[in-house]
């Protein structure tokens, strides 16, 4: 739990500076609690920060501009300083939703980077898309879903894969055109013929894989669709 003194004092250096200059000992605070893995400090400045509502815009804008703050830090650092604030963040999720979920997405980018991809899954499963706290567009819950799926796969968790990517299909035809959703789609439809592939209903995804390869662009990756999908009606 956060030390009682840690928010006593930051509270006091917030309260005793500009209104102007209260980003700058938000930003401070993370910066010195991060490289001292005072992880408890971290969570006493969300605790102080909350008490004041004049404070939440500039808390909001804080705990964003941190991501890229942790980017530069080394991995497990990064991953157990950010989870600390994750912790504090979620037990105010109506304030801060839109902050949670920005680094739940940062998370998942870390873990998949590292090869963590039963960690990237679960953490993005834990965006809340139907909590009412914050509207989702079509598009986002879609690509929330599909990557879920796209992680499960390559944790070899093809049950996993088919709840996430069936959860997704309720959006895919609401997808726009932009490069984005476009993506999304790609990934869907990939996931679709792989899903069968790991479940050895090999028909199905010999079918899935010959579909897909209308919906690709490189030559590459269409060669290599149809090798699958040989593979799988052989």
């Amino acid at each position: 739990s956060p030390s009682p003194s840690l928010s006593m004092s930051l509270s006091h250096r917030l309260a005793s500076c500009a209104a102007s200059q209260r980003r700058d000992v938000m930003e401070e605070a993370i910066v010195a609690a991060t490289e001292a893995r005072d992880f408890s400090a971290l969570s006493a400045l969300v605790a102080t920060v909350s008490e004041d509502s004049s404070m939440a815009v500039d808390a909001r804008a804080v705990f964003l501009s941190s991501i890229e703050y942790f980017e530069g830090v080394e991995f497990q650092l990064r991953v157990e300083a950010v989870q600390a604030l994750l912790a504090a963040l979620s037990q105010r999720a109506n304030v801060y939703e839109d902050v949670c979920t920005a680094m739940r997405e940062a998370l998942a980018k870390w873990y998949d980077k590292a090869g963590m991809f039963r960690d990237a899954a679960r953490v993005l499963s834990e965006i809340p898309l139907d909590s009412g706290n914050r509207a989702y567009t079509n598009s986002f819950r879609a690509s929330v879903h599909v990557n879920i799926a796209l992680y499960s796969l390559m944790d070899d968790d093809p049950v996993a894969a088919e709840i996430a990517n069936n959860r997704a299909s309720t959006y895919i035809s609401s997808l726009s055109t932009s490069r984005e959703d476009r993506l999304t789609r790609l990934r869907y439809w990939t996931n679709f013929a792989r899903i069968p592939d790991a479940n050895k209903r090999f028909y199905d995804a010999s079918v899935q894989y010959y579909r897909l390869i209308k919906d690709l662009v490189e030559e590459d990756e269409k060669d290599r669709a149809m090798e699958m999908g040989i593979v799988c009606a052989v």
